[in-house]
Order: structure tokens, then C-alpha cells, then sequence
């Protein structure tokens, strides 16, 4: 996915060089691409480029228009993770509340299932003990 992205940016890596128009994928799959890069960038790469992978994640989640999806669910949560990591914000209670609402949604809560049998509740729980 990550090669798709920078194929045509003639051999740069730069985040201003990524042009999301010239793939196939749906904002809601780059969205959730972006906010594992930020959750997983931030003991290996500075502070600054992972909130800038954290702030393109937000961008595009917030500009997804389409059904509500797993992968849109599991997004909210890394950011909410993300911006957990950085401190207390107002950022910090919506991301978690539409986390559940998207995962609501598409039915989590009444057997939604994905490729992976055990995906599913466990990320329930999860997003259940996260709100208490």
C-alpha cells in the first residue's frame, strides 16, 4: 500500500510529495494506513513526523464520506491511542465516542464479523473497557 502511494512521486518519500488522487484505496483504508504509521512511528521516528502522520490520519477520516466501516472504527481508536500519548485534549473523549458510534453502526455490537473470527470481540472489549 505504502509503494502504491510513492510510486509516481519520481523516488521521493516526502509527505507533501504523496498524491492520494493517483490511488485506488478509500480514505477510510488511508486514513487507518496513516494512524498505524503514527501509532507505530513514535519510538522510532521524532515526535513531529508521527503527529504529522497522525494529523493527515484525522484529515482524511474527517473527509470520509462513505458507510461507516471497520477499518474507519479501528482508526478512531489509534488516534484516540495517538493523542492519548501526547496528553489530555478535547480530541481525546470525541475520537473514543466516534469509535463506538461507527462501530454501532455497522452492527459490532449485534455480530458483526470480519475475516478473523476473534477480530471482532476483541476489539469490542476493547473499545469497551477504553470507555469506562
Amino acid at each position: 500500500m505504502i509503494v502504491t502511494l510513492f510510486r509516481d512521486t519520481q523516488q521521493s518519500t516526502k509527505l507533501g510529495d504523496i498524491d492520494i488522487n493517483a490511488t485506488d484505496f478509500r480514505l477510510d483504508e488511508l486514513a487507518f494506513l496513516f494512524a498505524a504509521l503514527a501509532f507505530g512511528s513514535s519510538k522510532v521516528i521524532d515526535e513531529q513526523t508521527s503527529l504529522a502522520f497522525l494529523e493527515i490520519s484525522m484529515t482524511m477520516s474527517g473527509d470520509y464520506v462513505g458507510e461507516p466501516t471497520f477499518k474507519l472504527a479501528l482508526t478512531l481508536f489509534l488516534q484516540h491511542a495517538c493523542v492519548l500519548r501526547t496528553g489530555p485534549s478535547n480530541r481525546l473523549r470525541g475520537l473514543i465516542v466516534q469509535a463506538i458510534q461507527v462501530s454501532h453502526d455497522i452492527g459490532i455490537n449485534r455480530g458483526f464479523r470480519t475475516e478473523d473470527p476473534l477480530q471482532t470481540p476483541r476489539f469490542y472489549l476493547i473499545l469497551y473497557f477504553t470507555d469506562q
